[in-house]
């Protein structure tokens, strides 16, 4: 840790978060006061609880004046008491700065009861791929009232054979501003109480998964919502309370009433859309955005070529448009971009190969960047958008470089008056 340079590796980043270890909060500890004051509170504002941490409570064990008997390897050793209290010691250096927890695989529930303990000023939480307690889980959201962002995914909520069988759907916090909810369940447990160990899996002692739902409900505060596995008629129903959305990420099923679901949200800005299928009368589907000036469109075939469409031509303020094709021949997009008249930024990205007409772009169209990450000759494009005026960046993947396409990039061989800039792994055109 000593080699990395602290002014670049502090801002929030999920890979840092993930090597995090307790050497490194030995050394942040290490650093003169003023150091300190100026990073912790960027450093410690996003941290993962996974696999990783769980090795740092060991060393943590490992390293202190444990009274256990010999030296621990994983977690399964320690009582729950003992837990608790390595938990707390390892995050008491920095607990004042965290404001997000990520709570990921390799963890139990005990660190989300740890949490809500530790760190009731909380104003973001994210749990995924784990088994926690349904009781433990409402517990948490109860007792942490300053939770604005709640991210739960791929999580199996247990009720125990003590506890009666509720039906009722969870209750989230009113004044969320962000909920992200993915493929949860609730199953039901054979065992009297939780086992109080560290490392229970459950095998074979769970029945009946059945799909986990929140409560439908007005979120005042409300921006942004993923919802990209649940059924229409929950996000209809949501959508229809809370129109003040001004970010929607979901998923389009091939229904009527899924289709329906974009009539609710015409305040949206941002809309990101998965949809694998299309209604029938989608196109004849009465629909305006007039706020919308973010659209992500994923996974488009040829079947849902005119879920875009629609869009575009519903949304008269779209400024950034990004688009993953999985599609086989050469879409008209050209012809998209210029019917989009403020259309300023464009990212593409397939495995495919595609030859683009650009040089039928409009010369006055206010597109200012393209972004390209698809097979293609790069510089025949290059030469193919000269005439576009506004255009002023070209930004090229290195991974779909082929040499039959294009021969090793060099300022030499880049078409006037394209400038060329390498960053990492993306090439920069710039006129």
């Amino acid at each position: 840790m000593g080699s990395i340079k602290w002014d670049i590796i502090f801002i929030n980043n999920p890979e840092f978060n993930t090597y995090l270890n307790n050497n490194d909060f030995i050394e942040l500890s290490s650093l003169s006061k003023l150091v300190r004051l100026k990073l912790m509170p960027f450093l410690f504002n996003n941290i993962f609880i996974g696999k990783n941490f769980a090795q740092s409570i060991v060393e943590e064990c490992n390293n202190s004046n444990n009274k256990l008997a010999h030296n621990i390897k994983c977690l399964s050793e320690l009582r729950v008491a003992e837990y608790f209290n390595l938990f707390s010691r390892c995050t008491q250096k920095f607990l004042q700065y965290v404001k997000r927890i990520d709570i990921g695989s390799f963890i139990v529930s005990y660190q989300l009861l740890e949490v809500l303990y530790l760190l009731p000023e909380l104003t973001s939480l994210k749990i995924s791929d784990i088994k926690v307690s349904l009781t433990t889980f409402k517990c948490v959201l109860d007792r942490l009232p300053k939770l604005e962002s709640l991210e739960v995914e791929y999580i199996i909520f247990i009720q125990f054979k003590h506890e009666s069988v509720q039906n009722d759907p969870i209750r989230l916090p009113k004044n969320l501003s962000y909920i992200n909810w993915q493929r949860n369940m609730v199953a039901l447990c054979d065992l009297n109480e939780d086992p109080e160990t560290l490392d229970y899996n459950y095998k074979g002692h769970l029945s009946n998964p059945g799909e986990s739902l929140f409560q439908v409900d007005y979120f005042p505060e409300l921006k942004k919502f993923v919802s990209l596995y649940t059924s229409s008629s929950f996000n209809n129903q949501f959508l229809l309370i809370n129109p003040h959305l001004t970010w929607l990420n979901i998923n389009l099923q091939d229904t009527a009433e899924s289709a329906s679901i974009l009539n609710h949200v015409q305040n949206i800005e941002k809309l990101e859309l998965s949809a694998n299928y299309v209604y029938e009368n989608f196109a004849n589907l009465d629909l305006s955005l007039p706020n919308l000036k973010q659209l992500y469109q994923y996974n488009i075939n040829e079947r849902t070529w005119q879920i875009l469409e629609k869009l575009t031509q519903s949304s008269p303020n779209l400024t950034d448009i990004l688009l993953t094709l999985s599609i086989d021949i050469d879409p008209p997009i050209i012809e998209l971009i210029n019917n989009i008249p403020n259309l300023q930024s464009l990212i593409i990205i397939s495995e495919r190969h595609f030859n683009f007409n650009f040089i039928e772009l409009k010369a006055k169209s206010q597109l200012k960047y393209l972004e390209i990450h698809f097979y293609c000759n790069i510089n025949k494009v290059l030469e193919d958008l000269v005439h576009c005026t506004n255009l002023h960046q070209v930004s090229y993947s290195m991974d779909f470089q082929r040499n039959a396409l294009n021969p090793i990039i060099t300022q030499e061989d880049t078409p006037k008056p394209w400038r060329l800039v390498l960053i990492g792994k993306s090439v920069n055109y710039y006129k």
